[in-house]
């Protein structure tokens, strides 16, 4: 069985074996079963491939993977659920990788619709010459929900800068790779297990990047990137501490030699004064002028940024290039994620919403 503690553990007991089968969506399935393109943006072959050759693929792969591992469920737990409660065991690393890929897969493709045949664009392959053109800034398709644009307007500026930190995250992206718009938490976890606050309050919306098919997780992130950054810095400055160890031994070695070289009647007196230097060297620990400044406040932002925060998932962009390879080319992923811009069903992230918070605590 797997069963969610407090700490989000696996817990195993035999109950009935739980197969897995990937979801259906019904475009999905006409556009199957009409030999259709998904209009705007992917052909027949692509939709077949992306879809439902590789859903069923996850799916395949995750049951093995349960089956190797004796993984037994109590219950039928989704994708995603699935992902969060095996990801910090190593023997189930499979399940997870699975898990989360079929999360990422699905997020992205019900996050999307077909053009309509007025909106209908070409999907057409590109050539290297495309690399030459500047990006097209104009737009057709746009949120008309008030209050998303007015979140949207509140956390980006503008649908249209949006739509450009989108772009240019998933452009960034080598390899395989999920841009993911979510609404954050504007309280995180621990202050919320101290306080007379049952539910997390959102009020910003944010873009984070995912990659190999991993998928948006509050425990997944909490703290990571600024605990690898204390931990790189305090190495580096281990190491600075280690060349002026270094550099105080070699100037008592040349002091030495001096000595060495004056009169006899000296040479006392002089290895007196060597002694105290290596003890005084060895004492000595040099002050880390940044505890002694406040820092800047983009530092101050990346200390907690996401850190114990809630994070709820709205939007999923596919930048892998599996995805652009079949009907744009190498060349063609600023057509493809141009093309998925227009293609983005707001209704469906509009209903992802979690209830705003006007007034803002961030704690």
């Amino acid at each position: 069985m797997l069963r969610s503690t407090s700490a989000k553990t696996l817990v195993f007991r035999r109950y009935q074996t739980t197969s897995y089968t990937f979801q259906r969506i019904p475009t999905l399935e006409d556009i199957r079963s009409n030999g259709s393109n998904f209009s705007g943006l992917f052909s027949n072959k692509a939709v077949k491939q992306l879809w439902f050759d590789r859903g069923n693929e996850l799916v395949k792969n995750l049951n093995q993977a349960m089956a190797q591992t004796n993984t037994v469920l109590d219950r039928e737990y989704s994708f995603a659920a699935l992902a969060e409660l095996s990801m910090n065991n190593p023997e189930l690393a499979e399940v997870y990788k699975n898990a989360s890929n079929s999360t990422s897969l699905i997020y992205f493709f019900s996050s999307i619709r077909p053009l309509s045949k007025k909106q209908d664009k070409a999907i057409r392959r590109v050539g290297y010459e495309e690399m030459l053109k500047t990006p097209g800034d104009e737009f057709g398709n746009k949120p008309r929900d008030p209050a998303l644009v007015d979140w949207i307007n509140q956390s980006f500026g503008s649908v249209r800068e949006l739509r450009n930190l989108i772009i240019n995250s998933a452009r960034g992206i080598k390899g395989d790779g999920t841009v993911w718009l979510v609404a954050e938490s504007t309280m995180s976890e621990e202050f919320l297990n101290k306080s007379m606050f049952t539910n997390p309050m959102y009020h910003n919306l944010a873009l984070v990047n995912t990659y190999n098919g991993t998928m948006i997780s509050d425990g997944e992130r909490s703290g990571q990137v600024k605990r690898m950054k204390d931990l790189l810095a305090k190495l580096q400055r281990e190491e600075e501490d280690n060349v002026r160890r270094k550099e105080a031994h070699k100037a008592t070695k040349e002091q030495e030699n001096m000595v060495q070289e004056e009169e006899g009647e000296k040479k006392a007196e002089e290895e007196d004064a060597k002694e105290t230097v290596e003890q005084e060297a060895a004492k000595e620990k040099p002050t880390d002028l940044s505890d002694l400044q406040l820092g800047t406040v983009e530092k101050a932002e990346f200390d907690v940024a996401f850190l114990n925060k809630r994070l709820i998932p709205l939007l999923a962009i596919d930048a892998s290039p599996r995805n652009y390879l079949i009907d744009y080319g190498v060349f063609g992923k600023q057509a493809y994620l141009e093309n998925v811009w227009e293609c983005i069903d707001w209704e469906v992230v509009s209903r992802r919403l979690p209830p705003r918070a006007k007034q803002v605590i961030t704690m």
